[in-house]
């Protein structure tokens, strides 16, 4: 059995919410989401259109619903060996996001006076034991306990490889901190995901978000302040306050957050 919700503005499935707004500054919301709940795990995909290029907002649809289809299918095709489980959930999740590269790339683009329809991508898949995250961009996966929080991706983007060969880091406000190296669309450099698995030890919150919330809560320490005030209103009160957070310090992009409650499936 599976219950799910898509963009544009926001879903509720109970342990996983997402919530999506244009903010102050855009005409449009360029970003779109997918979260379900497949048997007994989770699926959640959030993806931020590049603004820059035409369709930005029918890429990230398209590659929200291309990826969590084959994530879902995925699911419920999974081995029931755990010795198996983490290989065939790390290549089922690069297989999800490669569906979702070809289902952009082939959005028809000739003939446009901006770039072909591009987004970046962030996916989660959890079985009840084990997250697998994947990511391609600069969309990030936070992992939130009442101890510990750390963001779980890094950033495809120029501040990151400027950093990695010891530049200090970029101003939040330069326009190179959010120019990204990889993306999902015609064009995009043909390289893999960065695909992480991450088996928690107690009960806690994902995060997925596009950069219209991390301009403003850059750390997971930030980020965790706030989801642990709010964390008694559940995933879709918690993505609503991250939004809300965003939207009062400035709300200069698109901001999307789904957020999922783990390991215990409440339903």
């Amino acid at each position: 059995m599976s219950t799910q919700a898509f963009s544009p503005s926001e879903g509720d499935c109970g342990v996983v919410a997402a919530v999506s707004h244009k903010g102050h500054v855009r005409d449009r919301n360029e970003d779109a989401f997918h979260i379900s709940i497949e048997d007994d795990g989770l699926v959640l995909v959030v993806c931020d259109g590049v603004s820059s290029t035409s369709g930005a907002d029918v890429a990230a649809t398209v590659a929200a619903r291309s990826s969590s289809t084959a994530l879902a299918e995925a699911m419920k095709r999974r081995p029931t060996e755990r010795v198996r489980q983490r290989e065939y959930a790390r290549l089922a999740m690069s297989s999800a996001i490669r569906r979702a590269w070809e289902a952009v790339a082939a959005i028809p683009h000739h003939g446009l006076r901006t770039g072909a329809p591009s987004c970046t991508i962030v996916a989660a898949m959890f079985d009840g034991t084990e997250l697998t995250i994947g990511s391609v961009g600069d969309s990030r996966a936070y992992w939130v306990t009442e101890r510990d929080a750390h963001c779980l991706t890094s950033d495809d983007s120029l501040a990151r490889e400027m950093e990695l060969q010891g530049a200090p880091p970029l101003p939040v406000t330069d326009p190179l901190a959010h120019a990204i190296t990889r993306w999902i669309g015609a064009g995009a450099p043909d390289a893999e995901p960065e695909i992480i698995s991450h088996c928690p030890a107690e009960c806690g919150h994902l995060v997925l978000c596009t950069d219209g919330l991390w301009h403003y809560l850059r750390t997971a320490s930030e980020l965790a302040a706030l989801v642990r005030r709010v964390g008694s209103h559940g995933p879709s009160g918690i993505a609503q306050s991250l939004v809300d957070r965003a939207l009062a310090e400035g709300g200069h992009d698109n901001v999307t957050v789904a957020v999922a409650a783990t390991p215990k499936l409440h339903r």
